[in-house]
C-alpha cells in the first residue's frame, strides 16, 4: 500500500488571468486529459464547497470519481478532495498552485493520496496523466 505525495510543475506562456479563467470550470478537465476519458455530471465550477462528479473512462471500464473543493484562493491556488474514488486510490487531495513569472504562469500540481498499490506505481501513472495534461496545456497556450 502506498502513501505519499506527489509534485508536478507545468510552467505556460500565458498570464496568470488566462490561466486561472481556464481552470475555474472543471469541465476543461475534459480537454486536457486524454486517458482517461472524463465526463462531467455536475457543475463544474471551481467555488468553495462544490462537488465535481466525474466519470472516468478505461476503455471498457467506467469509475466514479466525486471531488469536493474545500478551499480556493482567487489566481493563487484552489484545493480539491476525493470524496468518492475509483481503484487504487483510498484518500487523494490535490492542491492546484497558480504563480505568475513574468509572462508566464507556474503550474504546481500537488497530490497527496493513499493507494492501494505501491508509491512507485501511483508515481508512474500520475506523472504519465500530468505529462499529458502538460502538453496539452502548452499547446493551448502558444497557438
Amino acid at each position: 500500500m502506498g502513501r505519499g505525495t506527489f509534485n508536478y510543475e507545468t510552467t505556460i506562456d500565458a498570464p496568470l488571468s488566462e490561466v486561472w479563467d481556464f481552470f475555474k470550470s472543471a469541465e476543461n478537465l475534459t480537454v486536457i486529459t486524454s486517458f482517461p476519458k472524463i465526463k462531467l455530471h455536475s457543475d463544474p465550477s471551481t467555488i468553495e464547497g462544490n462537488h465535481i462528479e466525474m466519470e472516468l473512462n478505461f476503455g471498457v471500464v467506467k469509475k466514479k470519481w466525486t471531488a469536493k473543493i474545500l478551499e480556493v484562493k482567487e489566481e493563487e491556488y484552489f484545493i480539491d478532495k476525493g470524496i468518492k474514488l475509483p481503484f487504487p486510490f483510498m484518500e487523494w487531495e490535490h492542491r492546484h498552485q497558480f504563480e505568475f513569472d513574468g509572462n508566464r504562469t507556474k503550474m504546481t500540481d500537488i497530490v497527496n493520496y493513499q493507494a492501494s498499490i505501491p508509491d512507485l506505481l501511483v508515481t508512474l501513472v500520475l506523472r504519465q496523466m500530468f505529462a499529458g495534461r502538460k502538453k496539452v496545456l502548452v499547446e493551448k497556450f502558444t497557438s
